[in-house]
């Protein structure tokens, strides 16, 4: 009820709604900082997000937004955000977090950067610099609250391009350098190396089919290095009991899920958006239209499918009892996943998987440190069905 009221109040009072949802928020974190019960306060800010995120979505992306930068109201609220924006990036919060409750604060703005277009490049630094802030090695990475901060500032890149739209188009060569760089240092996980590829995947459709195809021999041509080598393939999935083999090489094993994953997102993530196709593409030239990715499956597809018959073969009664019993454990199924497989239903996310704000998941296993286990290879196995 209180945000249908937020919603209503900013459609039909659009000043009135900036004013106030800033004011509070900078009042909020004013109190953060100088609070000897941060938690209490942390909560607080996070309940207020819901709130800034409906006001500056109603005010610049709404059916009643404001008007061009022409209307006083509408250069009114650009300064009235302008700042709250300036407050948010001076801030120099490095605890997991704050850091997540900051970058979903950007990333709430995003409406408005649409508008603000100077701001984006300054926003893509902050979120670089708070991913960067967080601990890339920790003791445990199925738990720790750093692990999820950093994954959810890498899915914030998703959420800015579709609400900033093409006011991040000429970031991206800075995006793609900044990942370059990390992976360089070894500083960038590969989960979080494919959500950024997804952000950028996103960003190159509002640009076109060329500018697609770019990103995509830029994000697979390394990928597909690794994914053809014949060696892995006969040492793994040759035979299927090699699957077993390949559970027990858990950084090769998880390197594998990440690559399945992102071929999965940079398929749905490519393409024409709809109605985005003019009268013309839609006569003659449609015919030869080619996806963005249809270059790429003649690779792509010939180790899939060797990796999902390997995958189903272990199901079969010969080769289940030949199973070490974790990798059994592992084979069971829910119910949800029996019926989604089954063509009936709709799966949910596992209890080890987190899901973002964009309804992307994570698998939070430990990712190539220490031996696997049951859950590890559960989630990996239903990762791989899902994905491939």
């Amino acid at each position: 009820m209180q945000l249908e009221l937020v919603k209503f109040v900013s459609s039909n009072k659009p000043l009135i709604a900036g004013v106030k949802v800033s004011e509070r928020v900078i009042a909020i974190i004013k109190s953060l900082l100088s609070s000897p019960t941060p938690a209490q306060d942390l909560a607080v800010m996070e309940s207020m997000q819901s709130a800034l995120e409906n006001v500056v979505s109603a005010v610049f992306d709404g059916p009643n937004e404001v008007g061009e930068a022409t209307s006083e109201v509408h250069v009114a609220l650009c300064r009235i955000f302008e700042g709250l924006l300036q407050q948010l990036l001076s801030l120099k919060w490095t605890e997991p977090p704050l850091v997540e409750a900051l970058g979903n604060y950007l990333i709430a703005l995003g409406p408005f950067l649409k508008h603000f277009p100077d701001a984006v490049g300054s926003v893509i630094n902050k979120l670089f610099e708070l991913l960067t802030s967080l601990p890339f090695v920790v003791k445990d990475p199925a738990t720790s609250r750093a692990r999820h901060a950093r994954l959810q500032i890498c899915a914030s890149f998703i959420r800015m391009a579709k609400a900033a739209d093409k006011s991040v188009l000429p970031h991206m060569k800075g995006i793609a350098d900044t990942m370059a760089y990390l992976q360089r240092e070894g500083c960038l996980h590969r989960s979080e190396h494919n959500l950024l590829g997804e952000a950028f995947l996103v960003m190159a459709s509002a640009a076109g089919i060329q500018q697609q195809q770019e990103v995509l021999a830029w994000l697979l041509e390394p990928l597909s290095q690794q994914w053809t080598q014949l060696e892995w393939q006969n040492k793994y999935l040759s035979d299927p009991l090699g699957l077993v083999c390949l559970c027990s090489d858990t950084s090769f094993m998880w390197s594998l899920f990440h690559t399945v994953t992102f071929f999965e997102k940079a398929l749905k993530r490519s393409g024409t958006r709809k109605g985005s196709m003019n009268l013309q593409n839609n006569s003659a030239e449609s015919s030869n239209f080619l996806h963005p990715m249809a270059s790429h499956l003649s690779w792509m597809l010939p180790p899939l499918l060797k990796l999902l018959r390997a995958i189903h073969s272990i199901w079969s009664p010969s080769i289940h009892q030949m199973l070490p019993a974790e990798v059994k454990a592992a084979m069971t199924m829910s119910d949800v996943e029996w019926s989604s497989l089954l063509g009936g239903g709709n799966p949910k996310p596992s209890k080890g998987a987190l899901t973002s704000t964009d309804g992307s998941q994570f698998e939070t296993s430990r990712e190539g440190y220490g031996e696997p286990n049951e859950s590890d290879i559960r989630n990996w196995l239903k990762g791989v069905r899902d994905s491939g």
